[in-house]
């Protein structure tokens, strides 16, 4: 629990509007419910640097393809459709052959920004994240050489490939992930009001 250095419950909405229209440093000091000094919030990190076009047009296509899958019906985008904000609305994921997982799709916004991924938090980076639903029995349920032998057989797959590495042999799984998480990382947080008053908060002249 975080409590404030003065009582919010006794401020009147004018003196609440006054103090927070301050720059945070003015803001009450918050401590936790134990005593513990709590960091103020603050705007989220920049975004890193764009990935190699080439490498997000790859990550897209295959973001989108269902050869990723064993029976060639799923794909990432199953779950994650665009015109739905990168959402599938559903209370429960629903994999191959219909089959409903134990949880619903995780958010995919502002990856850069995550310290594990899954609900349970049993991958530890995005390109870890990335190869196990497909071999998830009820997501996917390919094998990885599989899938690799798919994409690897593919001359448009070539083609992208080699554009979006400099190497001898790039269709390669660990590129695969890489170049669907290049795609992902393009999917910037959507900004909401929380969001727009903490950025303006420190537009505010420190006096």
């Amino acid at each position: 629990m975080l409590c404030t250095s003065v009582s919010i419950s006794a401020a009147t909405d004018t003196d609440l509007r006054k103090i927070y229209a301050q720059h945070p440093d003015k803001w009450p000091a918050v401590v936790t419910s134990d005593g513990r000094d709590a960091p103020e919030l603050a705007p989220l990190p920049a975004a890193k640097p764009t990935p190699k076009p080439t490498k997000v047009a790859l990550g897209e296509r295959l973001f989108n393809d269902t050869r990723l899958s064993r029976d060639s019906t799923v794909s990432c985008a199953s779950c994650y459709e665009a015109r739905l904000a990168f959402t599938d609305k559903r209370r429960i994921a629903v994999g191959i052959d219909g089959q409903a997982w134990k949880r619903n799709t995780p958010a995919i916004f502002g990856i850069d920004l995550w310290q594990s991924f899954f609900w349970d938090g049993q991958a530890e980076t995005a390109e870890q994240q990335e190869l196990m639903p497909i071999v998830d029995h009820k997501e996917m349920d390919a094998s990885l050489p599989q899938v690799l032998e798919r994409i690897s057989a593919d001359p448009d797959y070539q083609k992208l490939f080699k554009a979006a590495y400099d190497e001898e042999s790039p269709i390669s799984l660990s590129n695969l992930a890489s170049a669907i998480v290049a795609f992902e990382r393009t999917l910037r947080p959507p900004e909401g009001k929380f969001e727009q008053f903490i950025n303006k908060a420190y537009q505010n002249p420190v006096e």
